[in-house]
């Protein structure tokens, strides 16, 4: 069985590391009261790995990953890509 779960973030850096199960599926992102806002599906009993988001501001150079949604925060344009995810434990590196 799947579930939709959500879980928030803060833009402060150029990549932000969410854990979540392998084979997740990032559904959106959004901003919830202000605070960026990330939903994924996923089946629950899988493994937990991660994924990589990265975020560049309007006028920097796009990234190879998968573009996700553009957020509007505090008079600035972030546009958010999934990029790698990665699981810790078997340290194996993967594209999305």
């Amino acid at each position: 069985m799947r579930v939709i779960y959500k879980t928030t973030f803060e833009i402060d850096r150029e990549t932000v590391y969410i854990p979540m199960q392998e084979n997740a599926s990032i559904l959106d992102i959004q901003l919830q009261d202000r605070v960026p806002t990330l939903w994924f599906e996923c089946d629950p009993a899988a493994d937990i790995s991660g994924r990589l988001l990265e975020i560049v501001g309007t006028g920097n150079g796009p990234r190879d990953g998968r573009y996700i949604a553009t957020l509007q925060l505090d008079g600035f344009v972030w546009h958010i890509y999934d990029g790698w995810y990665t699981d810790p434990i078997k340290e194996r590196i993967y594209e999305s």
